[in-house]
């Protein structure tokens, strides 16, 4: 594994966590703007970061 491929599985990583304590922690949703919320933007950068959605879908079906 390339030193960039590391660092975008450690960036995964780190998102997928904050993805699951922002649903387990939360009081309710989060809003960013009008119409995105936090969930939706980190599951974006998830993909960026060449995550797999199928990989999120699995983890929050109720979401994708």
């Amino acid at each position: 594994m390339d030193r960039d491929s590391g660092r975008l599985s450690a960036v995964r990583s780190e998102i997928f966590a904050a993805l699951n304590d922002l649903v387990e922690c939360a009081e309710g949703t989060v809003w960013l703007t009008d119409g995105e919320t936090l969930f939706e933007r980190l599951a974006y950068l998830y993909e960026v970061a060449d995550g797999d959605r199928a990989v999120l879908a699995a983890r929050w079906p109720e979401y994708f």
